[in-house]
């Protein structure tokens, strides 16, 4: 396949940066996925000839509606006019071809002279944008069986840069405000987005290193007080749109953001990141790193240690820097293959493989806690999906989760995979408090902590407590769609229909797939308006809430023997992870027994929607029953 080149073109009125993966004209920038970017090289590559893109789509069998489609949608980045078009014309029954004029990029700015503000000079970052201290370092060749976990060691590199560029950008943030530049309210000038380092590998292959690239900058970005860093669904919502920076700043709050790229060819790794001024375009820094294969794992502690030069001892100690030696490689790239699974749907399957991964790195290192950490959360995401009974796996879970804390008392996550065991798998809620706590006081700008504590403080009964750990989550990851949805719950629970409803509908315009029809049923079920619970059941996607919700509704209608047919399928089809939905409908249908005994199947397999048994509105029936008491002593909760 043709090696396009990585340095910015200009195209027509258009900055072109392959690195980076973006266009860029008067201010705007847009990300531009890497199919696209490959077509717009191939065209400008052939300027004024015409191509049939089969570099771009090698190997490929591709129909000409789907050519057609990928050059609409780059003429719509462009703003070009087919009919009239100033950079893509159509070469009818032939292809396409590139009017637009091309040329490598001259920076008219590249010779101005840049005035850098006190808490930027005071870090020595020259003018050009490169930090100081960084190197160009060569080193013996080592053999290229390594190649698959090489992506890993520019997180350490990145990280730790980006830490450093973090502290400039909270320096430089007090002689902004008292220079007059505007930050609005929403944009904190010490916030920063990070957006998900894009593949521009040429097999595509590399996008789970790119994506945990990604959320080791989000993490560790996070640990730095004062500085604002939307959680990971929210930055990860922009991936694969064509979207400008600025729209993605002013959406997620944030006034910079960061971006990279991470590129193989052949023995030779690339890694680019950039962080940017979102209200006026301007690159705050930039920088490329271009190491060998062979070489990476050779000079990981000379490039360790350059990039140790360059942060301050207080920005080190503000971070809370893990204890942790640097893990086998190996084991990292097993730890890396585990996390990128873990996002989105796990079938069976997907979540064995991440615990399996897990297995793999713990064995190639025992000493690397992150992974013990990860794995304790594998476990009791097996046991909460119903995946694996829980007393099968409680042992194994604990034991991983104070594995992680022996081996490094400071790691975040090792304290909050210890919370997790005990909330989910022993019901020992001021155990898990207690942890979350911890992690707070370290990453106070944690959304999954703070929403995982608000579970807690729900879970005892707790709810308004609940209601603003939960808004504060929602604030730090605005596109999260599940937060909207715990948020129309807990409203339904308080009997605030109107905002239960507000939230639920906002969690669906974020993500449309988000299963919340049926809990929104039952929201308009309790405002009495059956004929829309009704309506609203017919999108619902997950088969068993539909269920669920067409035995409640069919009930009230009065179609008894319809509401009966539902629930049987439910118990017949859900009796191992849907008990406590199935002990709410008889609970509201006063099936008294019934109900308790669903309820006492849901605690023994520690069903996670159990633990809203105190708030639950189905469940009022059974709350003046002396079985209810019992089962919340059995539940640790309070009465």
């Amino acid at each position: 396949m043709e090696e396009f080149p990585a340095n910015p073109l200009r195209i027509g009125d258009w900055c072109i940066n392959p690195a980076a993966g973006q266009i860029s004209r008067a201010g705007e920038i847009v990300r531009i996925e890497a199919r696209a970017m490959r077509l717009l090289l191939c065209l400008a590559a052939r300027a004024g000839q015409v191509e049939l893109l089969n570099h771009v789509w090698a190997g490929v069998i591709v129909t000409p509606d789907s050519v057609y489609q990928a050059v609409t949608s780059l003429r719509r980045l462009l703003g070009d006019d087919a009919r009239q078009p100033s950079y893509i014309a159509t070469v009818p029954r032939l292809g396409y071809r590139m009017v637009a004029a091309v040329s490598d990029w001259v920076d008219p700015a590249a010779d101005a002279v840049v005035e850098l503000s006190p808490g930027l000079a005071d870090r020595s970052i020259p003018a050009s944008g490169e930090p100081s201290g960084s190197v160009t370092i060569e080193a013996k060749t080592q053999p290229s069986s390594r190649k698959k976990t090489v992506v890993i060691f520019a997180v350490t590199i990145l990280a730790a840069l980006m830490l450093a560029v973090a502290y400039l950008l909270l320096k430089r943030a007090p002689s902004e405000l008292s220079s007059g530049t505007s930050t609005s309210a929403t944009e904190s000038a010490q916030s920063i987005g990070v957006l998900p380092f894009l593949d521009l590998t040429e097999e595509m292959d590399q996008e789970y290193f790119a994506d945990g690239m990604t959320e080791e900058l989000i993490d560790m970005l996070s640990k730095i007080p004062g500085l604002r860093v939307p959680a990971r669904t929210s930055s990860f919502y922009f991936k694969g749109k064509q979207i400008t920076i600025a729209e993605i700043a002013k959406t997620l709050g944030v006034a910079y953001v960061l971006e990279g790229s991470v590129r193989k060819s052949g023995k030779t790794l690339r890694v680019t990141a950039q962080l940017i001024r979102a209200e006026n375009g301007y690159h705050v820094w930039s920088n490329t790193y271009d190491r060998s294969l062979d070489d990476i794992l050779m000079v990981q502690d000379d490039i360790a240690m350059e990039v140790k030069k360059a942060l301050l001892a207080s920005l080190q100690s503000a971070a809370h820097p893990s204890t942790a030696t640097a893990p086998n490689s190996a084991a990292y790239a097993a730890y890396f293959q585990a996390r990128a699974l873990r996002h989105g749907n796990r079938s069976r399957a997907q979540a064995q493989a991440i615990v399996d991964y897990l297995h793999q790195a713990t064995r190639l290192d025992p000493a690397y806690a992150p992974a013990w950490a990860e794995l304790a959360r594998a476990l009791v995401y097996q046991s909460t999906n119903q995946l694996v009974a829980a007393d099968t796996i409680a042992a194994e879970a604990h034991e991983a989760a104070s594995r992680a804390l022996l081996l490094d008392p400071k790691l975040a996550d090792a304290q909050l995979a210890l919370g997790i065991v005990y909330a989910y798998l022993d019901w020992d809620w001021t155990a898990a408090e207690r942890e979350y706590r911890n992690v707070l006081a370290l990453e106070p700008g944690n959304a999954e902590v703070l929403a995982l504590l608000s579970d807690i403080r729900r879970s005892l009964g707790n709810v308004e407590e609940a209601l603003g750990l939960m808004q504060q989550a929602a604030a730090l990851d605005p596109l999260d769609a599940r937060y909207q949805q715990w948020l129309g719950e807990m409203n339904y629970s308080l009997g605030r229909l109107t905002a239960a409803e507000s939230h639920l509908r906002k969690a669906l315009d974020i993500n449309p797939e988000q299963p919340v029809y049926a809990l929104l049923a039952e929201v308009k079920l309790a405002a009495s308006n059956t004929a829309l619970a009704l309506e609203l059941l017919q999108h619902e996607t997950d088969a068993r809430a539909r269920s669920a919700g067409l035995a409640l509704v069919y009930f009230v209608l009065g179609r008894r023997a319809e509401a009966d047919a539902e629930l049987v399928a439910l118990e017949n089809r859900g009796a191992s992870d849907v008990a406590f939905a199935i002990a709410r409908i008889h609970a509201y249908r006063q099936e008294i027994d019934q109900a308790f005994v669903w309820l006492d199947r849901a605690e023994s397999q520690r069903d996670p929607e159990c633990s809203d048994i105190k708030n639950d509105p189905l469940l009022q029936n059974l709350r003046s029953d002396s079985r209810y008491k019992l089962l919340l002593q059995k539940m640790k909760l309070p009465e």
